[in-house]
């Protein structure tokens, strides 16, 4: 965050130093996304088999998975299909660890969907998921509130078993971080003109 706030800082004074600061991070982001994106002739027979029988013809993403959290797993598949979102993580021997499709209300079983009826009154439903993992189905809502992103997920009996809160920053307080780095700014001024007035007096006694 720290490194963030000095390069606005940098780009407000010094535009092409905050670019240069910027280049080494970019190229480094840019390799890296290079090394991780695949096709799947790249890809272990195995692993592009199981991919194509799941995702069809669609056109599909993939990429190395780097999730330490899910440690067989070796490679993340995406792909986009009747307007719905669909994701699937795999081993490297081509085994579905874990699968996310995206899928309307009404493709949810009932419980689920009056689960999700009584969620929709704190906001506004933007994205449902079923997600197949270790032969169990779970369902995750997203929904857009009034103090930010809000995620919450359901088995599928509609027993609420994990959320999760993204709060959106109030706007007084980027008003006065904003109003605190301004401070910080004039404060520097104010310093360096400060010491120009002594050296001023000290030439006038001369």
């Amino acid at each position: 965050m720290q490194i963030i706030q000095y390069l606005i800082k940098l780009m407000k004074f010094h535009p092409i130093l905050a670019l240069a600061a910027l280049l080494p991070s970019l190229a480094v982001a840019k390799e890296h996304e290079e090394e991780n994106e695949l096709t799947l002739d790249k890809l272990p027979a195995k692993v592009a088999e199981a991919i194509r029988t799941t995702a069809g013809q669609a056109e599909v993403e993939v990429e190395k998975a780097d999730d330490e959290a899910k440690a067989p797993a070796a490679y993340k598949a995406e792909w986009e299909q009747d307007g719905s979102k669909h994701e699937i993580t795999l081993g490297a021997d081509g085994a579905i660890l874990c699968r996310e499709d995206g899928i309307t209300q009404a493709a949810a079983p009932a419980p689920v969907q009056a689960a999700l009826q009584e969620l929709a009154k704190s906001g506004t439903l933007k994205e449902i998921e079923k997600i197949t993992e270790n032969n169990t189905v779970s369902y995750e809502a997203e929904l857009k509130t009034a103090d930010g992103k809000l995620e919450v997920k359901f088995d599928a009996a509609g027993k609420e078993i994990a959320r999760k809160i993204e709060k959106k920053k109030d706007k007084e307080e980027e008003d006065d971080d904003d109003e605190e780095d301004g401070a910080d700014d004039d404060h520097g001024h104010g310093d360096h003109d400060h010491d120009g007035g002594h050296e001023d007096d000290d030439d006038d006694e001369n």
